[in-house]
């Protein structure tokens, strides 16, 4: 929206230019009316949970631009004063980079393609400002905070740092206006043919090395498990557990890599088939329950674990063997923790939550 004038240019201030622009906000307002009111509802309801310290944590700084987020063709130097700051690498490439300002000078400098490059520069440069969420700071005054408190939904934001998407997006684009550019040049200032398919060539060469200067390392994929038709305790839960039950696998992992929430999404798949209300998920957004939920089982087994899980109304907890010690196992059995079913195929334990 900040850059969107570039783009439109003189036709801001034409009447005929008003007349489609409300109809197609028209149309997208009836599009999204529901998700947006659903959305504002629940904020209102249940507040963002993540402290700004989180936020902090999930926002860029400008030497994040300096390092891709794959091996580069042409890296540059990486600060090194301190390594936290640099976890997000989010530079799209030194060349692409070089070749953006090039394209962003001669696109306004032509005619034809000035509102394009400017609104690409200036959508640039906005993405960049706004990924760095609250460390954009000027003397008191901050950009994510005052977006916060008055653009509706702009507080449940929490990677700031994907704000750089736009970035990257911007950059691509204004590189590929350099490279026409040169195109150009050769077309119009070489007479030789011959020389002109050298040159031709050099920049085309230089292009195909644009788009593999930070090229992508080969996806892993994830076998999934067996359906849940085939699982012993799936069929339990199936049976056993009322639908109004809720069930947690412990432990709830803490860490959220792709890895360590790879037993989490097993558990998510099974759940197409048992349909039961379970603590365990991933989401962008937790409400303030969540979080206290997570913050009861960190002592895990004690009376204020049990406290949690009664409040989240969660009756019964399974586990991955052998991921108890027989100390745990008494200690859940004082604390009134029955087992009540056990799955060895998998090694899957589940155990009823002690009422009051």
């Amino acid at each position: 929206l900040g850059a969107a004038p570039w783009l439109f240019g003189r036709r801001l201030w034409q009447s005929r230019f008003w007349a489609p622009a409300a109809l197609a906000v028209c149309t997208a307002g009836l599009l999204v009316a529901p998700v947006v009111t659903t959305q504002l509802r629940v904020s209102k309801e249940r507040p963002s949970a993540y402290p700004m310290e989180w936020i902090s944590k999930l926002s860029a700084r400008p030497a994040n631009y300096l390092r891709a987020p794959w091996r580069a063709w042409l890296p540059l130097p990486r600060p090194a004063d301190d390594p936290e700051r640099y976890s997000w690498p989010l530079s799209p490439g030194t060349i692409k980079m070089g070749l953006a300002i090039v394209g962003l000078c001669w696109g306004t400098w032509s005619r034809r393609r000035r509102r394009v490059a400017l609104f690409l520069g200036v959508m640039a440069v906005m993405a960049f400002l706004l990924s760095m969420g609250p460390h954009l700071r000027i003397g008191q005054w901050s950009l994510y905070h005052l977006l916060s408190d008055y653009y509706p939904g702009f507080s449940h934001v929490r990677n700031m740092f994907r704000f750089a998407f736009f970035f990257q997006w911007s950059v691509a684009l204004l590189a590929a206006f350099a490279i026409q550019a040169m195109l150009l040049v050769i077309t119009r200032r070489i007479s030789s043919r011959s020389m002109r398919w050298v040159a031709a060539s050099v920049v085309l060469a230089a292009g195909v090395l644009v788009v593999f200067e930070v090229w992508p390392a080969p996806a892993r994929l994830y076998h999934l498990p067996e359906p849940g038709p085939e699982v012993k305790w799936v069929r339990w839960v199936q049976d056993h557990v009322q639908a109004q039950e809720a069930i947690v696998f412990l432990p709830i992992s803490e860490t959220r890599t792709a890895t360590a929430l790879l037993p989490t999404g097993e558990k998510m798949f099974h759940q197409m088939w048992h349909r039961r209300p379970m603590a365990n998920g991933y989401s962008a957004f937790q409400p303030k329950e969540v979080v206290q939920l997570r913050i009861a089982l960190r002592t895990f087994p004690s009376s204020e674990a049990v406290a949690g899980l009664r409040a989240a109304g969660i009756k019964y907890c399974a586990f991955k063997q052998p991921s108890q010690s027989a100390a745990e196992r008494d200690a859940m059995r004082s604390l009134g923790f029955v087992p009540v079913f056990q799955d060895p195929d998998v090694g899957v334990e589940f155990w009823r939550v002690p009422e009051k």
